[in-house]
C-alpha cells in the first residue's frame, strides 16, 4: 500500500501537489529532493483524499492540514460611475492577498481593495488568499 505525501510552501500554506511513495521512508528523501530546489517547501504525509479547499498551518509548532474559510469580505457598493474618481470598497480582505482584476493580479496589503474605472463595463474581481477560499464578483462602471 502507498503512502500519501502533499508538498506545500511553508511562508503560505499553499498546497502545491500530492505524491504517492511506497512507504513513509520515503518522507525524509522527498523532502531534501524538494529542499535543493525551493528551499521554503516541505512535505506532509497525509490521508489519500482531495485536497481542493483545504491549505497547511502552523500550529504550535507542527503542520497541520486545515480547511480554508469562507471570505466575508463585502462591497459598499456593486457598481461605480466611469470616471475614474467614484470608487467602491471590498472589505475585510485577508492580509495579505491577490485580488485578480479581470486577469491583472494586484497585492492587497491594508485588508480592503478600492476599485475604479476610467471604462464603462463590467468588471471581474477575485480574491485569494492561502487560508481562504477564493470568491469573484461582478463590479459595475457605468457612464
Amino acid at each position: 500500500m502507498s503512502v500519501v505525501f502533499i508538498t506545500f510552501d511553508t511562508a503560505t500554506g499553499v498546497i502545491l501537489s500530492r505524491q504517492s511513495a511506497l512507504s513513509s521512508d520515503n518522507e525524509s528523501w522527498l523532502r531534501s529532493s524538494i529542499q535543493a530546489n525551493q528551499p521554503s517547501y516541505d512535505v506532509f504525509e497525509a490521508p489519500d483524499m482531495a485536497y481542493d479547499g483545504m491549505y497547511m498551518r502552523l500550529v504550535e509548532g507542527a503542520w497541520e492540514l486545515a480547511d480554508k474559510e469562507e471570505l466575508t469580505a463585502t462591497w459598499d457598493k456593486t457598481s461605480v460611475t466611469s470616471d475614474g474618481v467614484d470608487e467602491a470598497i471590498l472589505s475585510p480582505l485577508p492580509v495579505p492577498c491577490t485580488v485578480y482584476l479581470d486577469d491583472s493580479p494586484i497585492t492587497v496589503e491594508d485588508g480592503s481593495f478600492e476599485f475604479t474605472a476610467d471604462s464603462a463595463g463590467s468588471y471581474r474581481v477575485t480574491v485569494v488568499a492561502p487560508a481562504w477560499l477564493a470568491k469573484t464578483w461582478m463590479v459595475d462602471a457605468n457612464v
